[in-house]
């Protein structure tokens, strides 16, 4: 099968990614690197099954659109890391997360290959 992962960079996505890789899948993942980092995502990266798009969701939609193809399944853990200072904009994140649960599910890439979804998210709980 072959999986789409956004906020592959992240600690969730890169352990995810690893794992799925081991299982004998192909995957693509899409990370800004906003909070990801290289070293978290590098035993994938050397995984001849995987490909990483650096891009951003909200900037890129194109590059979303062409990364997601031939994707069966979406693992969507993009998300604001940087907790700081949601409670004093919770407004902000509110809005990015829910903006990037639309692009994903809009995207053309989506729409054309019925791929399935999973829209999963970290909720700072203070």
């Amino acid at each position: 099968m072959h999986y789409f992962v956004t906020g592959a960079a992240g600690f969730i996505g890169s352990n995810l990614c690893d794992r799925l890789l081991v299982l004998g899948h192909q995957l693509t993942g899409f990370d800004n690197y906003c909070t990801g980092q290289a070293g978290f995502i590098a035993q994938a990266v050397a995984h001849p099954s995987f490909k990483m798009v650096r891009a951003d969701l909200h900037e890129q939609r194109e590059e979303l659109t062409r990364a997601m193809a031939g994707a069966e399944f979406v693992f969507h853990l993009a998300a604001n890391a940087d907790v700081r200072f949601g409670t004093s904009f919770p407004r902000r994140d509110l809005e990015q997360e829910h903006d990037r649960d639309v692009e994903c599910a809009r995207s053309d890439a989506h729409q054309r290959h019925q791929a399935h979804r999973v829209f999963l998210h970290r909720f700072d709980l203070r």
